[in-house]
């Protein structure tokens, strides 16, 4: 029996398959120049990353990238611009989508799929527009035998995130 497109479409049942949720993540960076005591050397650059502290569970008030939900009526990236707004009070900032991390386990609530957008922005320019829960934490790393660690910190506080997985440096 053929069925045309539009009588498939009618008789489609989708509760035959599991449901996942979408998420989108941003990733605003900023580099700034660094004064150094001694006058004679270049000025150090500084990689800083926005980070916005979590009001609710899971990791509630700990630092996060500034990332939700994806709602039906609305794409990937409009999200990434609502959650921005939302979580930062910034918008109208150029943003190119980055990667979709799918991992099964990576959200400890339920099956989540990120995608993340990026952008690099001046920070002097918009320090003044930030929420009080959105901040900027300048980023070192530190690469000991392969495994990454990676150092965030403000003038009043720093946390690690340490790599679980080897790094292969490319040769």
């Amino acid at each position: 029996m053929e069925y045309r497109e539009e009588e498939y479409l009618k008789k489609y049942d989708s509760s035959k398959f599991e449901k996942l949720s979408l998420t989108s993540d941003v990733i605003i960076f900023s580099i700034s120049t660094q004064k150094r005591e001694d006058y004679k050397k270049l000025k150090e650059k500084k990689i800083s990353v926005l980070l916005v502290k979590r009001k609710n569970y899971p990791f509630k008030d700990m630092w996060s990238l500034p990332g939700g939900f994806v709602k039906i009526d609305e794409t990937i990236e409009e999200a990434a611009k609502r959650v921005l707004k939302e979580k930062t009070n910034l918008n109208n900032i150029y943003m190119e989508q980055l990667y979709t991390f799918g991992d099964v386990e990576r959200d400890p609530r339920m099956r989540i799929i990120s995608t993340a957008y990026m952008a690099l922005v001046d920070k002097d320019r918009i320090k003044d527009k930030l929420l009080q829960d959105a901040k900027w934490f300048d980023i070192d790393v530190i690469d000991s035998q392969n495994m990454l660690t990676l150092i965030f910190s403000t003038q009043d506080e720093s946390f690690k995130v340490k790599n679980k997985k080897k790094v292969k440096h490319k040769t």
